[in-house]
């Protein structure tokens, strides 16, 4: 007797995807499997438990995936932007003038807008400390304005120094909070490394507050001392 030769019989390819499949069309299908099983339960009442519990359920479960995806769908640098967002402190607007012959660097602060409260009252009472480092030698102080997050200074000061020392130095220029009673709270600075600078012509701009690091206020704090 002679056996038939098998015959192969193409792979079933029908469950597989053609594209991408839609998370909310799954969801919708799998719904409507469940709810067609609890029609099949004699008991009206029964049915009506079993709905109103398992929709609840599922479009929980379905809500919470959807939030999960919203929190992680940022990229690396949109979460990097929020956090600069919420990191705004203000802005500070300052000039810089260098005297070629005279070798002095006058530092002119104008004002700052935008500063964030300090004060339970939504206000702040913010001056400005202007000093270059790495010299401890040398430090002013505008005055303190009261009760305002947009104090306008129209303050200058004088550094004299040759300009070829220029080159290792930083100019440093710290929003603080006046306090009366306890330590004054920084708000923000603006460092500017001396080297990038082009003092050819006199400069004015805004700059953005930075916020100050840990080290950073510690060591400040000494140099106010």
């Amino acid at each position: 007797m002679t056996m038939a030769p098998a015959v192969s019989t193409p792979a079933d390819n029908s469950t597989e995807s053609e594209g991408p499949v839609n998370k909310n069309d799954v969801f919708e299908e799998i719904k409507s499997k469940f709810l067609n099983e609890i029609d099949k339960i004699p008991c009206k009442s029964c049915r009506d438990v079993l709905q109103s519990h398992y929709i609840k359920k599922i479009n929980s479960k379905h809500q919470d995936d959807d939030d999960e995806e919203g929190e992680t769908g940022l990229t690396e640098e949109e979460k990097e932007e929020e956090e600069k967002e919420v990191e705004k402190l203000g802005k500070l607007q300052y000039s810089l003038d260098y005297d070629f012959q005279d070798n002095k660097l006058t530092v002119g602060i104008m004002q700052c807008a935008d500063l964030i409260s300090m004060d339970s009252g939504g206000t702040s009472d913010p001056y400005v400390k202007v000093f270059i480092l790495p010299d401890k030698k040398k430090k002013f102080d505008t005055k303190v304005h009261k009760k305002t997050l947009n104090p306008v200074f129209n303050e200058s000061f004088v550094f004299k120094i040759a300009y070829e020392e220029l080159g290792g130095k930083t100019l440093v220029m710290s929003v603080y909070d006046y306090d009366r009673f306890s330590k004054h709270d920084i708000i923000g600075e603006v460092k500017l490394p001396m080297n990038t600078l082009d003092l050819g012509k006199p400069i004015e701009e805004w700059r953005d507050l930075d916020s100050v690091e840990k080290e950073e206020m510690l060591w400040i704090s000494t140099f106010k001392s």
